[in-house]
């Protein structure tokens, strides 16, 4: 499973400047209050094109990060539109993305 992690995250690397004309998924960002952290947590959320109206369970990716926050991915790594570009091209399934904020010294648990 980390290898499968690992190259995909490569292949995202690789491609971070493919550009897309027209952006057909939605990003979002909101908050969600953790019990063990005892405070609220703020994540990103990718939603495929096509996720609103479909029946089928999407896969779900949680995109961690080391030194941003949670919209690092969207705003520098550009991971919406190359997970468009990657789904249009069949590269990749149609998936939902989650972006947690930072883990502070929660280390993500």
């Amino acid at each position: 499973m980390k290898t499968k992690i690992l190259i995909l995250f490569v292949i995202f690397l690789s491609i971070a400047n493919a550009t897309v004309q027209d952006i057909k998924s939605y990003s979002f960002n909101a908050d969600i209050y953790s019990e063990i952290l005892k405070s609220n947590v703020s994540y990103t959320i990718y939603l495929a094109q096509g996720y609103s109206s479909s029946d089928k369970n999407f896969p779900v990716l949680y995109l961690l990060h080391g030194c941003e926050n949670n919209m690092g991915w969207i705003d520098k790594g550009r991971i919406n539109r190359i997970a468009d570009e990657m789904i249009s091209h069949g590269s990749i399934s149609p998936m939902i993305l989650i972006i947690p904020e930072d883990a502070k010294r929660s280390w993500y648990i």
